[in-house]
């Protein structure tokens, strides 16, 4: 997946770029590789009852800019049609 993300950087967008650097920080950083070890992996599975939970003001903000780009789509189409 690093190779694929340092291949897209091919275009020179600079927003491509931006998010192409975080989603290499994010894949090859150190808390990634501590994510994929085998101690990771044993230490979930002896706390299966441990989970983890959206806090509900993320799912607030989640729905409202789904809702804030409905509308800017719905505009846009709206506005070309006449």
């Amino acid at each position: 997946s690093i190779l694929f993300l340092l291949l897209s950087l091919v275009g020179f967008n600079p927003l491509l770029i931006i998010v192409n650097a975080v989603a290499i920080w994010a894949v090859a950083g150190r808390d990634a590789r501590y994510v994929f070890s085998s101690e990771y992996r044993e230490i979930m599975r002896a706390t299966p009852h441990i989970r983890y939970k959206t806090h509900p003001a993320v799912w607030a903000l989640l729905i409202f800019l789904l809702l804030i780009i409905a509308g800017v789509i719905s505009f846009a189409l709206v506005s070309t049609a006449g």
